[in-house]
Parts: C-alpha cells; structure tokens; sequence
C-alpha cells in the first residue's frame, strides 16, 4: 500500500469521526492521538510502532458495536500499516 492510500484511509477515518456526534470527548480524544501517531510514523522504524498496533487493535474492539464504520475503517487502517512493516 502506498503513502497515498495510507493517507486517504487517515482521511476516511477522520471523515467518519467527524461524521458522528455519538463519539464521546474522550473516544474522540483517543481516535486524534492515534492519528496522530500514525501520521508520524510512516515512514519510521521505532520501538513504539507495536504498541500503536495494540492501541489500533484496543480501539477497533471499542467501537466495533457502537461506530462499525469507524471500526472498519481503523481495521483497514491496521491491515495497512501492517503491510508496510509498521
């Protein structure tokens, strides 16, 4: 997957969070902090990558019954990242 695609799956959950008024302050705050992780690690090899794919996972199980379109979304989000080694 390309940086490209990886930054229209950011956008698409962006969208979906910006999207729904049924996602509490802190889900919100959660969804940002780990976009914001992503963004900065594309493209970088750390230590902290596995525990943002545990955070990813962790958040995907949180909002699966609730907001399964944003739960796909970061699905496909960690399916990425994945494939690039992240």
């Amino acid at each position: 997957m390309s940086h490209k695609e990886l930054t229209d799956l950011l956008h698409q959950v962006h969208t979906e969070l910006e999207g729904t008024d049924k996602v509490s302050d802190d889900e919100r705050a959660l969804l940002a902090e780990l976009m914001t992780d992503i963004r900065a690690r594309i493209g970088e090899d750390t230590d902290a990558e596995h525990s943002l794919g545990e955070r990813l996972s962790d958040a995907v199980e949180q909002f699966n019954q609730s907001h399964p379109t944003l739960a796909f979304a970061l699905r496909r989000m960690m399916d990425a990242l994945g494939k690039m080694g992240i």
